[in-house]
């Protein structure tokens, strides 16, 4: 058998459970102390020698437990010890005490059941069950001196033995059985607050690090929390005090309240808003003691923070806390006005019969002329870069080339360069050296 499976194994929860346990002990023991200081239990002795061994009996008792829940508290160590030694201390107490007051007729053998329920929730299955078999071999052992030791032998205290000692191991068994299902239960939920734990560390981590504002708003308006983003973008904000719904808002916040405050009255038939653009003015250097401001366009986009309502609304399902996300629309046109490359390819080949520079076009075969070139975009107008197999393209065909080249792409005729890759046999193009020519009647 394994050590683990009879002794129990301490966690704060059950160091909370045995100082509880402590505390009943000292309240039971000084009960029984002022019962017996009352006069109420007299009867039940049968000399004065077993008056005053009770006595002596529950002092003791009273200063073990006085004993036990100062250790309990104070020294959080060895807890199958102190265990054994508190439900082996109650055990033998309650039988003396038992004995003295005249046997189980006086009416303490039921705090042999609780004190063995009491063991049994703080420890492990087969640790309960000895308790109530100690328990019960105890109370036996007390009857038969009883029994025995008088001048007649009654054997109806045998059955109250037995009855009691059976109540203990149903009262072991049944409460060990619940405890070590809280116990259980107490395990996974603490698993699983770890496992939250963690994750809303990461959620934290993540939304620190994102390029968007976030903000997590209740439904009183009042921010939860926000990143370092939302704070550059609208300013400083007390979370203490402040709410999205207070009109003594002030710079960024102010709008963002006016937009959070329509968007949680929403009355329209309509599905609700997701997404508001706004213009406000952002922080130029938040961290600055004398802030700039410029007027920026803003979007702003409502998640419910409800389970599995992420980008759907309805008036009456939205959960209590939102999450507002800022995006500085400004970054947006920035990253669109990034250098962009893009390329074409087009066929230059000329018609059958066409003069090239030395013989008529007969025929293309499989290599055609080609037409091939790049357009960069970015913050300013297109550049477009064409490279033309033909022999030459000179004066006017070269600005022809250019200006329509400059019309496709959305740019001026500056921003384009033709080069001729001087291919043999291909066209040659100059329609000034063409105009000259007809002009001389060549």
């Amino acid at each position: 058998m394994n050590v683990d499976q009879l002794l129990p194994q301490s966690s704060p929860s059950l160091w909370t459970s045995i100082r509880y346990l402590s505390l009943s002990r000292l309240v039971v023991s000084a009960l029984i102390l002022l019962f017996f200081l009352s006069g109420e239990v007299n009867s039940f002795f049968d000399s004065a020698n077993d008056r005053a061994h009770f006595l002596e009996t529950a002092g003791l008792y009273l200063g073990a437990a006085i004993l036990f829940l100062a250790l309990a508290a104070r020294l959080q160590r060895f807890y199958a010890l102190q265990l054994l030694a508190q439900v082996t201390t109650d055990l033998l107490s309650l039988v003396l005490l038992i004995h003295f007051a005249g046997g189980l007729r006086s009416g303490l053998g039921v705090l042999t059941v609780v004190a063995v329920a009491g063991g049994a929730v703080l420890s492990t299955r087969l640790l309960s069950l000895a308790f109530a078999a100690a328990a019960s071999l105890l109370l036996l052992i007390e009857a038969t001196s009883r029994a025995f030791g008088g001048d007649s032998v009654d054997v109806g205290i045998f059955f109250t033995a037995g009855l009691i000692g059976a109540t203990c191991f149903a009262a072991a068994y049944f409460v060990n059985w619940l405890a070590l299902r809280l116990e259980r239960q107490e395990r996974l939920a603490a698993q699983r607050g770890e496992e939250l734990r963690r994750q809303l560390a990461i959620t934290r981590l993540v939304i620190a690090e994102l390029q968007q504002g976030v903000l997590v708003v209740g439904r009183d308006g009042r921010v939860q929390t926000f990143n370092r983003v939302a704070s550059s973008l609208l300013g400083p904000l007390s979370l203490t005090s402040q709410s999205l719904l207070d009109p003594r808002l002030g710079g960024g916040w102010s709008q963002v309240g006016r937009v959070f405050r329509e968007w949680l009255s929403w009355t329209s038939p309509e599905p609700r808003r997701e997404s508001f653009e706004i213009s406000l003015s952002v922080w130029q250097n938040p961290s600055q003691a004398q802030n700039q401001s410029v007027e920026a366009k803003v979007k702003l986009r409502f998640l419910s923070a409800q389970a599995g309502q992420f980008g759907s609304f309805e008036p009456d399902t939205v959960g209590d806390d939102v999450v507002l996300v800022v995006e500085d629309l400004r970054a947006l046109e920035e990253r669109a006005q990034q250098l962009k490359l893009a390329t074409f390819d087009l066929d230059a080949t000329p018609p059958r019969g066409s003069h090239l520079t030395y013989d008529p076009m007969k025929e293309a075969g499989e290599l055609t002329l080609r037409c091939r070139g790049l357009v960069l975009t970015g913050m300013e107008q297109p550049v477009v870069l064409c490279a033309v197999d033909w022999i030459g393209i000179a004066n006017g065909s070269y600005d022809a080339f250019r200006e329509a080249l400059a019309e496709a792409a959305g740019t001026v005729p500056d921003r384009v360069a033709v080069h001729a890759l001087h291919q043999h046999d291909s066209p040659l193009g100059d329609f000034s050296a063409a105009e000259i020519l007809r002009s001389k009647g060549r």
